[in-house]
């Protein structure tokens, strides 16, 4: 059996957690597995990221996406968009605003 979701990753900050950039957007996932298993998928079982690790300069890249189900049994059969584009850059340095006491 086998179902497509279309899973939103609603936007956020731009998180790199050992050399993989989580994404953003809409992607969809055709899945297949048991339906019990399908009926209890939540998007909180699925991260969408792309490898960076193999990335050592600054620019922007065209990189396949790649999925972690975090539940057993099911299939992610493939992923659209099938490349999205991510810029790396050096992160900016944050600013300290003094907060006066009162």
């Amino acid at each position: 059996m086998s179902t497509l979701l279309s899973i939103q990753i609603a936007p956020a900050r731009r998180v790199q957690i050992n050399g993989r950039a989580i994404l953003t957007g809409i992607f969809k996932l055709p899945v297949s597995g048991p339906l019990p298993v399908l009926d209890t998928l939540r998007t909180e079982n699925l991260r969408v990221y792309v490898d960076l690790s193999a990335v050592v300069k600054i620019g922007a890249y065209q990189r396949a996406p790649q999925v972690e189900i975090r539940v057993s049994d099911l299939k992610v059969e493939s992923i659209l968009p099938e490349s999205v584009e991510v810029t790396v850059m050096i992160a900016p340095t944050p600013t300290i605003t003094p907060t006066p006491f009162r």
